[in-house]
C-alpha cells in the first residue's frame, strides 16, 4: 500500500519496479495484488518461502508485538545521535549481511540526516519490525498466481549455500515459468547478499538486457 501511495502521487499510471532483499518481497507481493500496474519486476536476491498454518499465527504475533514496542520507543524515546564514522559502523554491523565501508557510505548519502553536532538515520524505524512473511505456502501461490509481468530474478551464490529456504522456494518459481515462460528470467550470481553494491558490474548486465527495449512510460 505504501508503494501504491507514493506512485499515485508521483502520477505514474505504470513502472518499473527494481528491489532487493526486503525490497524484492514487496516487489513480489506489489506485482501480484496490483498486477495491472508493473510494466517489468526486477528482484534481487529475495525469496518468499511460505509457511505452515501454526508457524503464520506465530509470526502475526511476533510482527504485532515487535512494531508495538518499537512505535512505543518512537513515541517516548530519543533516536540515537552517532558522529559520522559511527554511523558508518553502526551501518555495517547492524545488518544481517556483509558490506564494505564503500557501501556504508553509499547507503549513509540516502540514510543520514545532520543532527546538532552528528547525525540520525532518516529510515523510518519500524522498517526494523519482525517481517517475516505471514502466509502459507498455499496462498504465496494463489497470490503470486496473478503476477503477470515480465520478472527478473537473480540470487546469490551464498544466499543459496548459506540458506536452505531457498530450496522452499521452488513450487513459486516453477509457478512463474509456468505461468511467464520465458518472461521469467533467473539467474545465480557469485557473491553475497549484498555483492552489487562492490560489484555492480555482476548484475548490471543482466539488468539492462532485461529493460532493454521497453519503452519508458514514466
Amino acid at each position: 500500500m505504501a508503494v501504491e501511495r507514493v506512485v499515485d502521487f508521483l502520477g505514474w499510471d505504470k513502472f518499473i519496479y527494481i528491489g532487493h532483499s526486503l525490497g524484492g518481497h514487496i516487489g513480489f507481493y506489489f506485482g501480484a495484488i496490483f498486477n495491472d500496474r508493473l510494466i517489468k519486476l526486477v528482484v534481487l536476491d529475495a525469496v518468499l518461502v511460505g509457511l505452515s498454518a501454526d508457524f503464520c499465527i506465530q509470526n502475526l504475533v511476533r510482527a504485532y508485538s515487535s512494531l508495538k514496542d518499537i512505535e512505543e520507543r518512537v513515541e517516548f524515546g530519543k533516536p540515537p545521535e552517532y558522529p559520522y564514522k559511527g554511523a558508518i559502523q553502526r551501518l555495517m554491523e547492524g545488518r544481517p549481511d556483509l558490506i564494505s565501508e564503500k557501501a556504508a557510505k553509499t547507503l549513509a548519502k540516502r540514510s543520514l540526516v545532520k543532527y546538532g553536532n552528528g547525525f540520525r538515520f532518516s529510515m523510518d524505524q519500524r522498517l526494523k519490525a519482525y517481517h517475516r512473511g505471514i502466509l502459507s505456502h498455499e496462498q504465496n501461490l494463489e497470490l503470486f498466481d496473478r503476477i503477470k509481468c515480465p520478472v527478473l530474478h537473480i540470487l546469490m551464490t551464498e544466499t543459496i549455500q548459506m540458506n536452505p529456504e531457498v530450496r522452499e522456494f521452488k513450487p513459486v518459481k516453477a509457478l512463474l515459468e509456468k505461468n511467464l515462460g520465458e518472461s521469467y528470467r533467473y539467474y545465480v550470481v557469485e557473491g553475497y547478499h549484498s555483492v552489487h553494491m562492490d560489484y555492480p558490474e555482476r548484475v548490471r548486465g543482466l539488468i539492462m538486457n532485461f529493460l532493454a527495449n521497453t519503452k519508458c512510460q514514466l
